[in-house]
């Protein structure tokens, strides 16, 4: 990782100018995807499940004789791609790359007003790498996520649920985000009208009861059980209830950004929308400025309600993590200062990236090393100040 540690820290740089800079990162990036060596973690699950997948007669046609916890439609997915052609894992690993790229481009392309180079560059650094190299079902997932949230601020309510529907099925942790956004289309549409600050104000309750909702989960396990049954992805949307009772403890340094920084740079950009227009459509700024303030207040609402269980908090609110990242901190950057302020500001995140993401960057995505505070076996706290996810960024990277 070490050699795109440095390709990002000269991506960075292309922000500055105006030019096709984004072309860069999508040419050479699919070059680390093929040649970034096994992470030994799940990244062997993936490639085992890829090169064992065979063909049945009956449904769903494609099965595994790899061991890997996934939904079946990922498997599906991926089997499809490893069975009818004949690119190897890493070969599928550029083409999901390619086809997130086309989903996600439409959101960028039709909906937001953000610059693609800028994107990327908050992007490179930590979402990338964990979508598409450690965790490929995340990536296809996340993209049809964005890719259906386009169709919602274009109030196309059945292509929404359709998207966020597969989304959902490709990987369930994106459940919880497919139904709150749902319900919050449909606070946002009903009170716009009457007052912006009610429409805030509604937003924020239903955060507010997300959160108490998610948190009083581990007491409704079986309640949650018997609605997860309805799924075709029952069987590992079920199995991945234990993390509520059992998840590990400690605190998330960036989920700072979740709770304070990304909330509060939406509810600026939604205030000042009728001075500026975020969207290509002028008639979609509104919906979108309050739909990216909706994401916004999930992930402050999960990550509040699961402050000391960084791994569930995480997973809970990747979705709107990730998007606060790529949408929000540009735009806000690029809308209260100006394009270069937004570039230097995308070019710090990359430089501090090994130490604010030393899971990515220390060896192995699974190594969740990157709490500041770690409850010990007596009970007792102790201050980590990160000495070794440092150490693992100079001697443990490679490529």
């Amino acid at each position: 990782m070490i050699g795109y540690f440095i390709f990002c820290l000269a991506f960075s740089l292309f922000a500055f100018g105006r030019g096709g800079g984004k072309w860069v990162y999508i040419v050479v990036f699919p070059v680390f995807l093929y040649f970034l060596p096994s992470t030994g973690y799940d990244y062997d699950y993936y490639e085992r499940a890829y090169d064992l997948s065979y063909t049945v007669p009956e449904a769903p046609f494609i099965k595994t004789k790899g061991i890997i916890t996934a939904e079946p439609f990922y498997i599906l997915y991926q089997g499809l791609i490893s069975v009818f052609t004949p690119f190897n894992f890493q070969g599928f690993l550029v083409v999901n790359f390619i086809l997130c790229l086309l989903l996600i481009g439409r959101f960028f392309v039709k909906i937001a007003k953000i610059d693609k180079c800028l994107m990327l560059v908050y992007m490179a650094p930590v979402v990338a790498p964990t979508i598409f190299y450690f965790s490929p079902r995340s990536s296809i997932s996340f993209s049809l996520m964005v890719f259906a949230l386009s169709f919602l601020v274009e109030r196309k309510l059945l292509m929404y649920v359709a998207f966020s529907f597969l989304g959902a099925m490709l990987h369930s942790q994106f459940l919880l985000s497919a139904a709150y956004f749902f319900a919050a289309y449909f606070v946002v549409v009903t009170f716009f009208k009457r007052s912006y600050r009610m429409t805030v104000f509604s937003i924020f309750i239903l955060a507010v009861i997300t959160g108490m909702a998610v948190k009083l989960a581990p007491s409704m396990m079986g309640a949650l059980s018997s609605v997860l049954s309805f799924l075709p992805s029952a069987e590992v949307a079920q199995s991945k209830l234990h993390y509520f009772n059992d998840g590990n403890s400690g605190i998330r340094i960036t989920s700072i950004l979740s709770i304070v920084v990304y909330p509060f740079f939406a509810l600026l950009l939604s205030k000042v929308r009728g001075k500026y227009t975020y969207t290509r459509n002028k008639a979609d700024n509104d919906i979108f400025c309050l739909m990216i303030l909706s994401v916004a207040f999930l992930g402050c609402a999960v990550n509040v309600a699961y402050f000391g269980s960084p791994h569930l908090a995480g997973r809970l609110s990747r979705f709107s993590d990730y998007l606060g990242l790529i949408v929000i901190m540009p735009m806000f950057f690029m809308h209260y200062f100006n394009r270069y302020f937004s570039a230097a500001v995308g070019g710090g995140l990359v430089l501090l990236s090994p130490i604010l993401y030393s899971a990515v960057y220390g060896g192995g995505h699974e190594k969740k090393n990157i709490n500041i505070w770690e409850n010990t076996s007596t009970g007792r706290r102790r201050f980590k100040l990160c000495f070794k996810a440092k150490r693992n960024f100079f001697k443990g990277m490679r490529c």
